[in-house]
């Protein structure tokens, strides 16, 4: 093995820019190292105490300088060292200090890389995570990498377990992908912005795994209701592959518009088996710095960025990180990694299919309706109950119509008779005047289009289309100028039964009273129609209506002209 080699991994050593994880009594026990043999002897002939070192100076020795010191170098430099100190000491103490930390080095590994703090490999499993996407360029060297993605795209992640970790028996194992605010400072507003992106895209996903695309992963599920966190079982026997997508734009978490987007954190746990509860401290952990384009956002950026590289000189270039082919996820400790949201959010609970009446039927009967509002749960399950009371006590003629004189509780009213349940909590201060300025592609942008359209055409009390139009005139009907008027019938159902019922209406006959219609055909013949005759009747066609009553029996028949 190459001298270079050795000095990157080398079992049981240690550097000292570490040692501030050694043992706390080290700073007593080494009172008076390195004192000069004259401060010491006046200090004795002045029974003074000697001057101590803090750790930090200790750490300034010489000895502790050298690269790649094993633990047995480290012990006899340091006897050397006290031993050649004029001051008296107690041998005794600092030699268990050493060996306790000793004792606390000898089962790890510090990997030495120049520019860089060691890192520690302990008997904890190890694994290679990697993702399948160029990272940006044009960053400083002392930044972390940044990878650029593109909304709604899947991404392969590939996660190995490293051949010369035995530390786990289990190759089934709980792993959990999830995405998050990567800065600290957005991440005390995690939950406010996290609970706006549900109300606001109801229905949809932060981050998505595609199954089936994935290699040695089974049974995937959002945690709870979750839409920012996935759970699922890979088999580190292998190499695992994992195609995931977010769904979420960076620039949706901005303060203003034209803001630059919020970096985010993809991040992936794993435990220590497949039966670890979702609570319990993952095995390894990792994640990368991201941020969220709209399609093809990402690629027309990272092309922009390469020619502004290469328009650079060559020094200049050399000071920025050059644009990588993969992304390498780095090792996150307990304070880095991403903290794990309650699965009992509001959201949630109206994300997993009950509706807000539901819930708070399910309150009145088990006897918890509580007025208190000092939870966000009690805050939607007593909104919810008023909901229902106001759907219950108004009649449905004021439900049905909303006008711009509507107020926020009537507005919330007709919200929940149309069926807009998960808008509520969105719209709770909108009033009939706020829903009916809003345009269409206002209600599409905030509902999504297939509940966007309905809103929509729910505020314009919009009827649904009809399948026939049909234009009729009585025969007496003639207004006073000699015109003929018509009136529009609308069939919403292509048969007999809805024909005959139009008819009755508009001509002011009762329905069972009309024992058939006819159609005058050519040359005067009458023909009699059927289902069959109605489903081939011509869209916007126009007929002259007569009615023959037998005056006996008051029965009627129907022609049209």
């Amino acid at each position: 093995m190459d001298d270079d080699e050795t000095n990157k991994i080398r079992p049981n050593t240690w550097r000292v820019d570490d040692l501030d994880n050694g043992s706390g009594s080290l700073d007593a026990n080494l009172q008076g190292l390195g004192a000069s043999a004259s401060a010491s002897s006046n200090a004795l002939l002045n029974n003074e105490h000697t001057p101590a070192y803090d750790m930090t100076e200790v750490l300034r020795l010489q000895l502790f300088k050298e690269e790649a010191l094993d633990a047995n170098d480290l012990l006899q430099s340091l006897n050397e060292s006290i031993g050649a100190a004029p001051t008296p000491y107690n041998y005794d103490s600092l030699q268990q200090t050493l060996d306790q930390l000793q004792q606390h080095f000898q089962n790890e590994e510090i990997i030495i890389d120049d520019g860089e703090a060691p890192q520690i490999k302990t008997e904890h499993t190890q694994y290679e995570v990697i993702m399948r996407a160029p990272t940006a360029p044009k960053r400083k060297q002392s930044d972390q990498t940044l990878t650029w993605l593109n909304q709604g795209q899947p991404y392969e992640i590939v996660v190995k377990r490293l051949e010369n970790d035995q530390c786990v028996d289990d190759k089934q194992v709980k792993a959990v992908v999830s995405i998050g605010f990567h800065e600290r400072q957005h991440q005390y507003f995690e939950y406010e912005k996290y609970e706006e992106w549900v109300l606001t895209r109801p229905g949809e996903k932060m981050i998505e795994l595609d199954v089936p695309m994935s290699l040695n992963v089974i049974d995937a599920n959002h945690i709870g209701s979750n839409t920012n966190e996935i759970e699922f079982i890979i088999d580190t026997s292998s190499e695992v592959k994992l195609f995931v997508k977010c769904n979420c734009l960076s620039s949706e978490f901005t303060k203003g518009k034209g803001e630059s987007g919020v970096p985010l954190r993809l991040q992936l746990e794993i435990f220590n088996s497949a039966d670890s509860a979702i609570t319990d401290d993952p095995e390894y952990v990792s994640g990368c710095q991201v941020k969220v384009f709209r399609a093809k956002g990402a690629n027309r950026k990272l092309k922009l960025e390469k020619e502004k590289i290469e328009s650079m000189s060559k020094d200049v270039a050399n000071q920025v990180q050059p644009s990588s082919e993969i992304t390498i996820f780095k090792q996150l400790g307990p304070v880095e990694r991403l903290r794990r949201r309650s699965h009992d959010t509001p959201s949630k609970m109206n994300q997993s299919g009950a509706s807000p009446i539901q819930l708070s039927q399910l309150q009145i009967v088990n006897g918890s309706a509580n007025t208190s509002i000092s939870s966000p749960d009690t805050f939607l399950n007593n909104r919810t109950h008023t909901q229902h009371h106001l759907n219950s006590s108004c009649p449905a003629s004021d439900t049905t119509t909303l006008t711009a004189s509507s107020n926020v509780e009537e507005t919330q009213t007709w919200l929940a008779y149309h069926r807009f349940h998960n808008y509520q909590t969105c719209l709770a201060n909108f009033t009939g005047a706020d829903l009916l300025r809003m345009s269409r592609s206002d209600l599409i942008q905030l509902c999504g289009p297939a509940d966007g359209i309905r809103l929509n055409n729910a505020l314009q009390a919009r009827a649904s289309r009809p399948l026939l139009t049909i234009y009729i005139s009585p025969e007496w009907h003639q207004s006073g100028t000699g015109m003929r008027e018509y009136h529009a019938m609308f069939l919403e159902q292509l048969n007999i039964g809805e024909l005959k019922r139009k008819l009755a209406k508009k001509c002011g006959l009762q329905e069972d009273g009309i024992i058939g219609i006819l159609k005058q055909g050519p040359t005067g013949i009458h023909i009699h129609i059927d289902d069959d005759f109605v489903r081939n009747f011509v869209d916007e066609s126009h007929h002259v209506v007569e009615v023959l009553k037998d005056p006996t029996t008051g029965l009627s028949r129907i022609i049209l002209k």
